[in-house]
């Protein structure tokens, strides 16, 4: 979730400027006037849409490059997926068109959370902490708590989302439901298996 190519950046963006401008229209929000509360619910909000919207456009370019990345075979014979074009294939051959889409659901809300933070405290700060004035450490060291605390607080949606997209085109699957593999990670991993990687994730 939290590596994404620049081009889904750039829509994020152009999408949240349209509905955070929408969404002050509707509210009458006033940033010079407005209390902090709500502009930062104004802020939590258009986050919110911005990933709602922009995520069913570029899911499945997240399912190719995981399924793409994981595969470590050396030869063709013994590699599940040799090309983007033969993981296409065989994707919708065994799952058909959802299974470009496993995993949507804790992928939904992990980008509705991440998104909604990481919009909603970008401009939380800008109003009533940091400006183009501010100093240069200041800018830096809230960029990344904002980060971080967003990335730690939607991380476990994103392991969700990875272990449901690896059960596809297997013949007998461990669980075919977002909350079988909640359960089945709680029961044999335990709380913390849902962070697997996560300091890897926020460091790269």
């Amino acid at each position: 979730v939290l590596l994404t190519p620049p081009p889904v950046h750039a829509v994020n963006f152009a999408i949240k400027d349209f509905v955070s401008k929408q969404i002050g229209f509707i509210s009458k929000v006033d940033k010079k006037s407005s209390s902090y509360l709500t502009v930062l619910s104004t802020s939590v909000l258009s986050g919110a849409v911005v990933g709602v919207v922009a995520l069913p456009i570029f899911y499945p370019l997240h399912y190719w490059r995981l399924r793409l990345a994981m595969e470590v075979g050396t030869t063709p014979e013994s590699k599940q997926f040799v090309s983007a074009r033969d993981l296409f294939s065989k994707t919708y051959k065994s799952e058909g068109l959802p299974g470009f889409y496993r995993g949507m659901v804790p992928t939904f809300l992990g980008i509705v959370s991440y998104r909604a933070f990481y919009f909603g405290l970008f401009d939380f700060c800008n109003h009533f902490f940091v400006n183009k004035n501010s100093h240069i450490l200041l800018m830096f060291l809230a960029a990344q708590i904002i980060t971080t605390a967003a990335g730690v607080l939607s991380y476990p949606f994103s392991t969700l989302q990875t272990r449901m997209m690896m059960m596809n085109c297997r013949a007998a699957k461990e669980y075919t439901t977002s909350f079988g593999c909640l359960k089945s990670i709680l029961k044999n991993e335990g709380p913390r298996g849902l962070f697997k990687g996560m300091l890897v994730s926020l460091v790269s």
